[in-house]
């Protein structure tokens, strides 16, 4: 289990991610993208992607920022200066 924790001064954000198969999230703002192999993400510390296979959207809360992920998820990079359909797609 791989946890990250960072805090900014707009909220927090956390990221825990469980045998590669379930990702819980807090802190995010909105979902750019989503669709089977990849999802964007706004959270607290900028664009998250994710990518993988058979991904899905068990679980999301727009009044408190959490999400949960499942499927097998193989990455996960924080972007920088791209629109997001070319974040998620390149």
């Amino acid at each position: 289990m791989a946890e990250e924790k960072s805090t900014t001064a707009a909220g927090i954000h956390n990221l825990t991610l469980s045998c590669r198969k379930i990702l819980h999230l807090d802190g995010v703002q909105r979902v750019e993208n989503f669709n089977e192999t990849g999802i964007l993400l706004q959270t607290e510390c900028g664009l998250l992607s994710v990518t993988g296979k058979d991904l899905s959207v068990s679980s999301l809360n727009v009044d408190n920022g959490t999400l949960k992920v499942e499927g097998q998820i193989d990455a996960l990079r924080y972007r920088t200066g791209e629109s997001g359909l070319k974040r998620l797609f390149r």
